[in-house]
């Protein structure tokens, strides 16, 4: 093993005290290492030129619900490269994004409260990271009410929007009523849950309608529009921008924004152990030449790999020469797959029967693709 000087801007980290650079390559328009510290860390990084890929997101199945592996969503996509991407449910509703997902301009998720997210064009050239918050909004008759939420569990008191992308039905409760809309249309009124959602269409699902005059003001064949808006919490001239771009995947929390270390995580209300506890890492960064670095930390392997606290994570992105950054799921959904091969060592899911470490299944994928793979 060869002991190297990587090109970090400060070296104030304990974690960065020696680094071994145990393997790298490069090829034309993108590079890997695989770098041991003395904490130990085991870190993986792959650098990416959007001049030479494509940069895309991707959900199991192409669906709201359900999980892959990293590895298969890879091979399935013909992808160059791939890292597991966002936080997803393990409910009944397993996969489900946690936070805000759009991918191609359709929405699979929407976050509840302020949350990280990274924002992209086609070409993955136009790039925005901040935190957001998300609101969705339907008009009808002059009038516009703001609903509660987008492709998730709908309560008895809830108004919930269901996108073709969710599944194939609404999966609700039988109480309350179901509008399907079609091209800006209320083609269907029904009187029960689990209501087929039509392609390229919309289910509006109302827990309670007796009481509401919501309800009664809706008929077949009446324009309803829909409009979802993401508002970012920190620069509001990007708005515009943050609305038209395809591609949006989720995080929490933001670590770099604009040049900066972030150190106060508190507006994105995650919880303590999450941020002060070693865990792997996977994290997204964008450097100043406009290339993309996606970084996973193998954890939870005391004398291989303690994982990074996000305070040390963000430091790490910051040091790489990041000028925005973002941390993405982690823990056993990190994974990092490059020629469709596995190349860290994620510690995935205990399987009960057999008491043997497997892969887990993640919701959704950053992928690296051929510029004809998009």
């Amino acid at each position: 093993m060869t002991k190297y000087k990587f090109p970090f801007k400060t070296t104030h980290l304990s974690l960065i005290l020696a680094l071994f650079i145990c393997c790298s390559f490069q090829s034309n328009g993108y590079s890997y290492k695989h770098i041991k510290t003395d904490e130990p860390q085991s870190i993986h990084i792959l650098e990416v030129d959007p001049n030479h890929f494509n940069i895309k997101p991707v959900h199991a199945f192409n669906m709201s619900l359900g999980r892959e592996t990293v590895e298969t969503l890879s091979k399935k996509n013909n992808a160059i490269a791939a890292v597991n991407g966002g936080f997803f449910k393990v409910d009944r509703w397993e996969g489900r994004p946690s936070g805000i997902l759009k991918i191609n301009n359709f929405w699979y998720g929407l976050p509840l409260q302020p949350r990280g997210a990274i924002a992209w064009d086609h070409n993955a050239k136009t790039v925005l990271m901040d935190r957001v918050t998300a609101s969705v909004k339907i008009s009808f008759s002059g009038k516009t009410y703001l609903i509660d939420g987008l492709n998730r569990p709908r309560k008895l008191d809830e108004i919930i929007l269901y996108s073709s992308q969710f599944n194939s039905t609404t999966l609700t409760s039988p109480e309350g009523k179901e509008f399907i809309i079609i091209n800006d249309k209320v083609v269907a009124i029904r009187n029960e849950g689990n209501s087929a959602i039509p392609p390229n269409g919309f289910v509006l699902s109302v827990g309670k309608c007796e009481s509401s005059d919501f309800c009664n003001h809706i008929l077949v064949g009446m324009p309803m529009y829909i409009n979802i808006e993401i508002t970012p919490q920190s620069n509001e001239s990007t708005l515009k921008l943050w609305n038209s771009v395809p591609n949006i995947v989720g995080g929490t929390p933001l670590l770099i924004k604009n040049g900066h270390i972030i150190r106060d995580f508190s507006p994105e209300k995650t919880i303590s152990s999450f941020l002060t506890a070693r865990h792997a890492r996977t994290a997204v960064g964008i450097l100043p030449n406009g290339h993309w670095i996606f970084v996973v930390v193998d954890g939870n392997q005391e004398h291989l790999s303690k994982g990074m606290t996000m305070a040390e994570l963000a430091d790490y992105m910051f040091n790489l020469g990041s000028i925005g950054a973002l941390n993405l799921d982690g823990g056993g959904s990190s994974t990092m797959v490059i020629a469709n091969k596995v190349v860290n060592d994620p510690q995935g899911d205990i399987d009960e029967d057999q008491s043997l470490k497997k892969v887990r299944k993640v919701s959704d994928a950053i992928l690296i693709l051929e510029k004809n793979e998009y």
